[in-house]
């Protein structure tokens, strides 16, 4: 046929080429007349597919619940199920197909209804019935209600094919109607007729002769016994039909042929589904029970009783004994190189397995020495039961033995260590002895050193009031007599002793800063920072101060030394600050590797930093004594609080551009 399209192509070329601008216009309305013919014979072609298919699911109702009456399974309705679920779409679908054929149209929703009326009317209350009450629903088949609606429906189909295959006919008749009419007019006379002959001469060998002989050759094959031979369809009008009929006939037969052989076979698949459901039960529970044993730590023998012969070895058996028990089961009993522990349970009568076998003893965390055969020796724990019967015979007995080698090692090692650890306990006793008595020496020393505080304090500050005392007695009552020079000397004198006593202060201060306990709470340093800058701007005597905070977290410190931190830190800052026309300080907070540091930060005279190894020393100054007060022991105060509080403070300057102490705290923010 692709021959004489080709041929047709090039006669309907040459004939283009000669014929009139309105011939040409023909021809060209022909073919698009064709091709629109042969989009109509695909879809008269769809058209017959669905058919078929819904008649093929009205069929799998009738299968479906004849099967599930004759057998009572559920699985039997599975094609009823399918078709229930696919007959609405399917109807729909096909109704959608042949609504531009108002008859078509009509044949198919007659389909759908008696299709519906066949679910609703039939199947549905006949499968209701097979399920209460399956002689009933038996009888419901037998009266033949169910096939006479399945042939009419069948019938409604042959009806609906047939008048949708001569549409096709008539379709295609008036195409080629058109083609003929445009080939006439196109190339005339007898070179119109000479080609028409030769393509209907192509058409009859390909579309009558080729399908009937593929037809005539799946008869053979279905006369021989091969139900599943089918014709490939082809050609056109009654050849076609011939196809078809001939297929649905095969078809038809097939299925003739497996609803036979289904009920013929529906006892042999039961007892064969049966047989399979219960090797597959069994077969699991043995998988389930090999991979049960062999994921077992322990190893695990099973003997038979009473003969002793062993059933079953897991592979850990074999690695503990050292034996490949399961490759030398010649007869069924353990070879002699198998340890005395376990092997000839008759022979042994002491043995576990022995007593479980033949008095059904259980034996429990019983610890042996095997020998095995290449001469280790390995420790097992060994336990042993019997197995009985419902009639409380011992059919078998079950070892199962543990490896403890490792574990006896580990004890005699945890014996050894304990030794060990009694030594050094003794050896930290007497260790604590010295401490306890090196501590009472300390608390001792303690003692005598508060005592020579308690001392300097009060045989110091005596002789230091009385000296202030006088001088100051000396200047009141003899003011009008001494004379400028003397006046001076004794306000000296006054000063110093004034100096003196904050200097045994601080002394005092630092002294206890070494036995003082820390108490350790939250500490707000904000609320701290803000009282104490609050207290020393008040002795400040009317100067302007500005004082710029930055964020300061909570703490967990002893709040009154970190209180006398800040304290002497921002009076240090304000007292060397007090020669700028405006005095800055600011206190701040910042992480640095991971670390909490606090910085006090002054515009005020800075210092030398070739000197700050002796900032934080008692009595060591860097700035005159004329030029600025203090004892030079308040950063030495600082330094020792920060330490107790696990932390560490230092400080950076230039001469002129103000000074930054830095310190640190354990354990930052809580």
């Amino acid at each position: 046929m692709k021959r004489g399209l080709r041929t047709s192509i090039v006669a309907a070329s040459v004939a283009l080429a000669l014929a009139m601008g309105g011939v040409f216009a023909i021809l060209l309305l022909s073919i698009g007349q064709l091709r629109a013919s042969g989009d109509w014979a695909s879809h008269s072609e769809q058209v017959v597919a669905t058919a078929n298919q819904l008649e093929i699911e009205v069929l799998d109702l009738e299968t479906g619940l004849r099967g599930f009456i004759i057998t009572r399974q559920e699985r039997f309705l599975e094609p009823l199920n399918a078709a229930l679920v696919a007959l609405p779409r399917d109807t729909t679908a096909l109704e959608r197909l042949v609504s531009d054929s108002a008859q078509q149209e009509a044949r198919a929703k007659a389909i759908t209804g008696a299709g519906l009326s066949y679910i609703s009317q039939y199947v549905r209350p006949t499968v209701a019935v097979a399920r209460a009450n399956l002689t009933k629903a038996t009888a419901i088949v037998r009266t033949g209600a169910g096939k006479r609606r399945i042939d009419a429906i069948r019938g409604q189909f042959a009806s609906f094919a047939a008048a949708e295959n001569l549409l096709l006919l008539a379709r295609r008749s008036t195409a080629h109607a058109a083609a003929d009419r445009a080939v006439a007019v196109g190339v005339g006379g007898l070179i119109g007729v000479l080609l028409l002959i030769l393509l209907f001469a192509g058409y009859l060998g390909r579309s009558i002769i080729a399908p009937v002989r593929r037809v005539t050759a799946s008869a053979a094959q279905l006369a021989r016994g091969e139900l599943s031979a089918r014709a490939l369809e082809g050609g056109g009008g009654e050849v076609a039909e011939l196809g078809r009929t001939f297929n649905a006939m095969a078809s038809s037969l097939q299925e003739s042929r497996d609803e036979l052989e289904k009920s013929q076979n529906v006892v042999l698949e039961l007892q064969a589904a049966e047989l399979e459901q219960q090797r597959t039960a069994l077969s699991s529970e043995r998988l389930r029970f090999e991979a049960v044993l062999e994921q077992m730590v322990g190893g695990v023998l099973v003997a038979e009783a009473p003969s002793g012969r062993i059933l079953l070895a897991s592979n850990q058996a074999e690695l503990i004994l050292g034996q490949p028990l399961r490759t030398e089961l010649f007869d069924g009993h353990l070879p002699s190189s198998v340890p005395v522990a376990d092997r000839h349970a008759l022979e042994h009568p002491e043995s576990p397995l022995a007593r479980a076998l033949r008095n059904g003893e259980t034996t429990t965390a019983l610890a042996m020495d095997v020998s095995r055969e290449d001469g280790t020796i390995v420790s097992v724990e060994v336990n042993a039961a019997p197995v009985k019967d419902e009639h409380d015979r011992i059919i078998a007995a079950v070892v199962t033995f543990h490896d403890v080698t490792d574990r006896n090692l580990a004890e005699d090692a945890i014996r050894s260590l304990n030794l060990q650890l009694e030594r050094q306990n003794k050896n930290l006793e007497a260790r604590h002895l010295d401490l306890e008595a090196v501590n009472a020496e300390l608390e001792a020393a303690n003692g005598e050193l508060n005592a020579f505080s308690y001392s300097v304090s009060h045989d110091l500050r005596a002789p230091l009031r009385a000296i202030d005392g006088f001088s100051r007695i000396v200047l009141k009552d003899d003011e009008g007599t001494l004379t400028d020079a003397q006046r001076r000397y004794l306000g000296l004198v006054r000063d110093n002793t004034q100096v003196m006593g904050s200097l045994i202060d601080d002394l005092l201060s630092f002294s206890r800063l070494g036995t003082q306990a820390l108490q350790r709470s939250t500490v707000h340093t904000a609320e701290l920072v803000e009282q104490v800058e609050s207290e020393l701007a008040a002795g400040q005597n009317g100067r302007t101060i500005e004082f710029a905070n930055g964020e300061l977290p909570t703490v967990q410190g002893d709040p009154s030394m970190l209180r006398q931190v800040f304290v002497n830190l921002l009076g240090n800052a304000l007292k060397y600050s007090r020669e700028s026309e405006h005095i800055r300080v600011a206190v701040s907070s910042e992480r640095r590797d991971g670390e909490l540091v606090f910085l006090v930060r002054d515009n005020g005279v800075g210092f030398d930093m070739r000197y700050a190894d002796k900032l934080f020393q008692v009595f060591q100054r860097l700035h005159r004594a004329e030029d600025y007060e203090g004892t030079g022991v308040g950063l030495a105060i600082v330094q020792r609080i920060i330490t107790r509080h696990g932390g560490r403070v230092w400080a950076e300057g230039k001469p002129n551009e103000g000074a930054t102490f830095y310190f640190t705290l354990n354990g930052g923010a809580p």
